[in-house]
């Protein structure tokens, strides 16, 4: 299920995909320096949640400030306004 995030006037997307059997864990996983979530099947992060899920546990990917589907612009990118975005989307879920 895709969802947006609200930060400081930028919307962050992301998704949460279910774990089949839940076992009531979720997973935030965050991408590097110029990545994204995790688009292409054969990703990372693509590839560790499907494996996640398998054993129970949820997962949260979204795309930073500036990359993948979220506003903003690269060059305004730092590392304090990362962890807000994860504070963002850590609030949401």
């Amino acid at each position: 299920m895709e969802f947006n995030v609200q930060r400081d006037g930028l919307t962050l997307a992301g998704i949460y995909e279910p774990a089949t059997q839940p076992n009531g864990t979720i997973a935030i996983l965050m991408h590097g320096f110029t990545g994204n979530r995790g688009y292409a099947p054969t990703s990372l992060l693509n590839q560790l949640a499907n494996r996640l899920r398998t054993v129970g546990i949820s997962t949260v990917r979204f795309d930073f400030n500036g990359h993948g589907q979220s506003d903003g612009d690269f060059v305004h990118m730092t590392v304090l306004n990362e962890i807000a975005d994860a504070q963002a989307v850590l609030t949401a879920v």
